[in-house]
């Protein structure tokens, strides 16, 4: 079994939190980051925003599955 890591939107507000997520294949925290913050997510530990509520124009689905390794 290996482990991955999944970087979650820390956004809270009235009605709960947000519930996007981005799943990916990586267990190197550094990786999974880099490649979020190429998504428009503003990442730099905690707290987290997806592209929506780190006022990115760059709009990403809710929850998208993740190979890092690119081309």
């Amino acid at each position: 079994m290996s482990a991955s890591i999944t970087v979650r939107c820390d956004r809270t507000g009235q009605y709960g939190s947000c519930p996007t997520q981005l799943f990916t294949t990586t267990s190197d925290a550094d990786e999974a980051y880099a490649y979020a913050s190429r998504l428009g997510w503003t990442v730099n530990g905690t707290p987290d925003y997806c592209p929506q509520h780190s006022s990115n124009t760059r709009p990403t689905p809710a929850v998208v599955p993740l190979h890092l390794r690119e081309p």
